[in-house]
């Protein structure tokens, strides 16, 4: 119970009404199989609603990468993009699933249809984007670097890795698995993510997924771009590995599993 109640109290300690959280579960996550999710799902539940908290806990497939971007400076480069409207599909259906619940929770919405309604237009009006940079500019970023990193080149701020390399298709046909936990390691080895205490993590390095599960590839596309140092090593072959291509249309899960309160 010690990560259940951890979690909770720091939410606790902010007076919050309503809390909605997000549990991956597969090949990527922490949680590898639904039953284990599930039972932390319940345990965060119970502790939140006896804190005085609406709590509802959303179970959501972490099989393949969410969005596009895996590395530091990369995701905040896919999230600006998504708050000026230009996200990827997967990532957006997330952020207004998880954004219109806690707004039904709150009363802000009457429905989670209303809710997500509600915050795709906040994103599409701009709304959402001068909410992102008003909190960067509260923790210490000028009004000129906020402005340029909105509105303008935000790669004139964010780091940025001195190569790209690429992972092709080695065949043709359909995308079947695309290992998170594989793209997962290949970014800590670069440096996203420490190994001890005290290991500098790097901001510029990562990976960017031009193809996801279930799109159709040609032998030599593009499906991964591997920002990196000049002179590092890492896995390619694990990449290359961790993607299964097969001549048919595969069954794809879904994005959200389950809705747990």
């Amino acid at each position: 119970m010690f990560v259940p109640a951890s979690v909770i109290s720091k939410k606790a300690a902010e007076s919050l009404d309503a809390l909605v959280l997000d549990i991956k579960v597969g090949d990527g996550a922490f949680m590898k199989d639904i039953k284990t999710g599930e039972s932390l799902a319940h345990k965060l539940v119970d502790i939140g609603n006896s804190s005085g908290m609406k709590v509802s806990v959303y179970l959501t497939n972490m099989d393949s990468p969410l969005g596009q971007a895996v590395g530091n400076a990369l995701e905040v480069a896919e999230a600006i993009e998504t708050l000026q409207g230009k996200g990827p599909q997967d990532l957006v259906e997330l952020v207004l699933i998880l954004g219109g619940k806690l707004l039904q929770l709150t009363g802000r919405s009457r429905t989670l249809e209303e809710g997500k309604s509600l915050i795709d237009k906040t994103i599409h009006n701009g709304e959402a984007l001068d909410r992102f940079k008003r909190m960067i500019m509260g923790q210490g970023t000028s009004c000129e670097v906020a402005n340029e990193i909105c509105h303008g080149d935000k790669w004139k701020y964010l780091p940025k890795a001195d190569v790209r390399t690429n992972i092709i298709a080695n065949s043709t046909g359909y995308i079947e698995t695309l290992s998170a936990m594989n793209v997962g390691k290949v970014t800590h080895s670069l440096g996203c993510g420490r190994k001890m205490q005290g290991d500098r993590i790097k901001y510029h390095p990562g990976i960017i997924l031009w193809k996801k599960q279930g799109e159709f590839v040609t032998a030599g596309d593009v499906i991964m771009e591997v920002h990196h140092d000049q002179g590092d090593t890492f896995a390619a072959q694990s990449l290359i590995d961790s993607v299964k291509i097969t001549p048919n249309p595969p069954p794809l899960k879904p994005l959200l599993i389950k809705l747990i309160e």
